[in-house]
């Protein structure tokens, strides 16, 4: 079982075939599946997801991933810390960079909030 991106830090709990783990971001665990059609619960910090997997005997990883790469966090903290560096003699980059940040900051609430279901998936390669 492997989980993509680091954001957010804290662990999460993933239930799978009735087996309980804690997994952090950027960490895999070896895990032992069986074959067939699983469903997988995902928790943490208010997100909440479940999917159905396949597990065949050509299959080696669970993959868990965030919807939200961790780049467009990084993105979000670079436009909105860079807004407040220029001054406004420079109008247009800073409309710019607003503009960006007001819309990385709607992409990430939207996925953090109203979709919470949809934002970790997971799926077996």
């Amino acid at each position: 079982m492997i989980r993509k991106g680091i954001l957010p830090f804290e662990k999460m709990r993933v239930e799978v075939a009735g087996e309980i783990y804690q997994i952090a971001g950027g960490k895999s665990m070896s895990i032992s599946l069986p074959q067939g059609e699983l469903q997988v619960k995902l928790r943490l910090e208010g997100w909440y997801a479940v999917n159905s997997i396949q597990i065949t005997e050509h299959s080696s990883k669970l993959i868990i991933k965030p919807y939200i790469p961790d780049l467009l966090y990084l993105l979000g903290v670079i436009f909105t810390t860079s807004f407040f560096y220029f001054d406004f003699a420079n109008k247009l980059i800073s409309l710019l960079l607003a503009t960006g940040g007001i819309g990385i900051i709607l992409i990430i609430f939207y996925f953090t909030i109203l979709k919470a279901q949809k934002y970790f998936r997971c799926f077996v390669q």
